[in-house]
């Protein structure tokens, strides 16, 4: 391999690294923002959606990279993973509806997508260039598991706001609401009243002022509850890898069905069953879950265990402490789990057998 092509792939690597470093900034500054108070629901809808896209995008980069360091995979798999990562970064919701500075800014998505676009024609056009891709590429690998961790903790601040808004819904009279939204007007017993919405375009009708027809009816505080989670948890699943969000709702859904531990269809990664589970504590009408894998007599193989091994007993959950989410999107958290498998195969002491590996993937859905 000539020096110049050496110096070229550096070079671009280095770029995709310092675009990743960006978003290791912003993310930091959001935690801050997070720590003062919670942001308004539109703003907090627009950060779910984006989250959820960065997350797929570096979970692929990840997950592509990783398995490198110790299989025999050629530069057409990095090729291939910075290609999908491209794909699903370039679906970021941009943030048009809410005031500038907000959420993930434009200059820091278009400066990330530019480098790893780059970075693919570099090193497709220098495939008989493989030394010294993986070694350089572990680096954008580290970069975007720093990135992981610190989204995994925008996950619980996330999940925390469903809670607080239920302050940010007082009745605006300068404000259109359509059927069903919940806002509160006056005090009973120290406590807030809460009202839903019975008309779209509902404007400048007092929740208390009877009106003909009926303007509004009582609610709940659960019921509004219920309801933000609801469409954290609606943002989260329009993030995906097809351009018409309603696709990738339908796609979620696919993916649930598959999920169910009765399916008849059920999905399979790399010799491990994956279930999801919902919190059985959770106190919202709106599922808290996560993805939990179960060992199948495949490990056997994958891993060239002894027949009289119990796979069952390796279970596997999408996060290390098996945390459950409301603003995990179900592409997500497969993504999650699809990394902490291949972590676990890639750490065992026996080298996996390749073939089976690469063709025990399900690929109806993985990404990469």
């Amino acid at each position: 391999m000539s020096a110049a092509i050496s110096k070229l792939i550096i070079s671009s690597i280095t770029k995709v690294i310092k675009s990743t470093a960006k978003f290791d900034i912003v993310i930091d500054d959001l935690l801050e923002k997070f720590k003062e108070a919670c942001p308004p629901k539109d703003e907090l809808l627009l950060i779910v959606k984006q989250k959820n896209q960065i997350q797929s995008a570096l979970t692929t980069i990840v997950d592509t990279i990783s398995t490198l360091e110790k299989t025999a995979s050629t530069i057409e798999k990095i090729i291939t993973g910075v290609g999908t990562a491209v794909k699903v970064i370039k679906l970021l919701p941009l943030p048009t509806s809410v005031p500038p500075g907000v959420g993930i800014p434009v200059n820091v998505i278009n400066g990330f997508t530019s480098a790893l676009i780059a970075l693919g024609k570099v090193l497709d056009s220098a495939k008989g260039a493989v030394s010294i891709v993986p070694p350089s590429a572990k680096t954008i690998g580290d970069a975007a598991k720093s990135i992981l961790a610190k989204l995994q903790l925008l996950n619980g601040v996330i999940d925390g706001c469903a809670v607080q808004l239920i302050d940010d819904i007082a009745w605006d009279k300068d404000t259109t609401y359509q059927d069903g939204d919940i806002v509160t007007y006056g005090i009973s017993n120290n406590e807030p009243d809460y009202y839903s919405s019975l008309l779209n375009l509902n404007l400048n009708n007092i929740p208390t002022t009877p009106t003909v027809p009926p303007s509004w009816e009582p609610s709940s505080e659960q019921a509004a509850t219920n309801q933000i989670v609801g469409q954290i948890q609606i943002a989260a699943s329009t993030a995906g890898a097809f351009e018409n969000a309603g696709a990738n709702i339908l796609d979620e859904d696919a993916l649930l069905a598959r999920l169910s531990p009765n399916s008849n269809d059920p999905l399979f990664y790399r010799g491990f069953q994956l279930e999801i589970q919902f919190n059985s504590n959770n106190t919202f009408s709106f599922p808290q879950r996560r993805i939990f894998g179960t060992g199948t007599d495949a490990l056997i193989d994958i891993l060239n265990l002894t027949q009289t091994s119990t796979p069952s007993s390796i279970v596997i959950t999408n996060l290390e402490g098996g945390d459950y989410s409301y603003s995990n999107s179900v592409q997500v958290l497969i993504n999650e789990i699809k990394f902490r498998i291949d972590q676990y195969i890639l750490s065992n002491p026996v080298i996996p057998n390749q073939d089976i590996l690469e063709s025990s993937i399900d690929s109806v859905y993985t990404t990469s």
